[in-house]
């Protein structure tokens, strides 16, 4: 390298890195290296090691330092694509690259690998829990394959939790607001046992398409698949396929499952919210979305593993199985009028009345803040014993049904709107 250009370093690191000392410690050892200035690259959107390095260059301005991160053109692909996000850094061209690896984070290893591979000077500081921050110039060793794999979803921005031990079934309650991609919940929920990993595929911004094979020697197709030669959830889909004209779909991030099947994930469309079928598109041949799970690559059932055999980001889900997807608008259904309540006060049976028709008419985009609206209004008339508490949950679940929501969506809401109401009304009732 000329000393009369700046030295390119390119930084890359684990989102959870929260020790800058590290960082700027190895970028100021190369200013002083230096002779014409630093040049530091790293992501468009920093967390981590990599707000750090960017930290570190706006304090050293004044010596010549340089901050560059992504081209405002690579903005959108690197909040989206965490591989090509790497090789689109490495690019970049750097002299030297420093890597600050969190517990065996997936994303900044893989960057840090594909800078070696580009001939780029690397080292690698790796952080161990329990430990300090080392210097080291290999990988560490993964002694937790199911926290590397579940660090690794989540560093694609897919929201995992754990699964029963060897199982498919979910290992906590309300697993999908539960779902995460923080690297610190993950590392101490997967530090506890060795989970499998359960993926989110509706905060995930997925829809998984689920090719599955027979499960015994009598599970065969229906006549009408199998008289076009079926054998499998695959087959099926290549018939849909050449049917609509287009080609098969797999041209995406896949995984096998233990059972010979496969899982084909795809972004969810903007605008779609689409929910699990399961044999809409054909025998053998599900999908999950909102309200879904599938179990992530890394986990095993019975000693054999989920499996990642194309190893790309996700494609869009194509337009002609958003098509047959994309459920049907459900009729708008009028809700009948809840009675009058037995010893309710006229004006009490009036409100209870209007907010359940509010609710009933309440459009998609609205129908959760009309329904905590409506309850904390009739919450109220609960602590006052002008309501029955059994009546408005009733009459208000039937009308968040009429308006689209599903019991578990409006239940949790109605309960926690309620008891907000009447603890805050109690005192002015009594």
């Amino acid at each position: 390298m000329s000393p009369e250009r700046p030295l390119r370093v390119l930084v890359t690191g684990s989102r959870s890195w929260d020790d800058p000392a590290p960082v700027r410690t190895a970028l100021g050892a190369l200013l002083e290296q230096a002779r014409a200035g630093l040049v530091v690259v790293h992501g468009a959107c920093p967390r981590g090691a990599d707000a750090h390095a960017a930290a570190w260059a706006r304090d050293h301005r004044e010596r010549g330092v340089i901050e560059e991160p992504h081209p405002a053109d690579w903005r959108t692909l690197a909040r989206r694509a965490g591989i090509v996000r790497n090789l689109a850094m490495v690019a970049l061209g750097a002299d030297r690259c420093l890597a600050f690896v969190r517990d065996a984070s997936p994303g900044a290893t893989h960057c840090a690998n594909a800078a070696e591979q580009a001939g780029i000077p690397t080292t690698r500081h790796i952080f161990e829990r329990a430990s300090s921050p080392t210097r080291r110039d290999t990988t560490m060793t993964r002694r937790n394959p199911l926290k590397t794999a579940a660090l690794a979803a989540a560093e694609r921005g897919w929201h995992v939790f754990p699964l029963a031990r060897g199982a498919k079934r979910p290992a906590i309650a309300r697993w999908e607001e539960r779902a995460t991609t923080d690297p610190d919940r993950i590392a101490r929920c997967w530090d506890h046992a060795p989970y499998n990993i359960g993926l989110a595929t509706g905060p995930s911004g997925l829809v998984v398409v689920d090719l599955d094979m027979p499960k015994h020697d009598h599970d065969d197709p229906p006549p009408a698949w199998n008289e076009r030669g079926v054998t499998d959830g695959a087959d099926v889909l290549a018939l849909l396929a050449a049917d609509a004209g287009q080609p098969y779909p797999d041209d995406t991030f896949t995984v096998a499952t233990p059972t010979g099947g496969r899982h084909l994930y795809h972004r969810a469309p903007d605008g779609a919210r689409l929910r699990n079928t399961a044999g809409k598109l054909g025998w053998k041949v599900d999908t999950r979305a909102h309200g879904g799970y599938v179990v992530a690559p890394g986990s095993a059932v019975d000693d054999r593993l989920y499996r990642v055999v194309t190893d790309r980001e996700p494609a869009e889900l194509p337009s002609w199985l958003l098509t047959t997807l994309r459920p049907e608008p459900a009729p708008r259904r009028i809700p009948a009028m809840p009675h009058t309540p037995v010893g309710a006060s006229a004006y009490a049976s009036k409100a209870l009345h209007n907010e359940v028709a509010l609710v009933a008419d309440a459009q998609e985009g609205t129908r959760n803040a009309a329904l905590v609206r409506a309850a904390r209004a009739l919450g109220r008339f609960v602590a006052s014993g002008d309501l029955d508490r059994q009546t408005v949950e009733h009459d208000l679940t039937a009308a968040a049904s009429c308006a689209g929501l599903t019991e578990n969506e409006s239940r949790p809401a109605i309960t926690s709107a309620l008891n907000w109401s009447i603890a805050h009304n109690s005192g002015k009732a009594a």
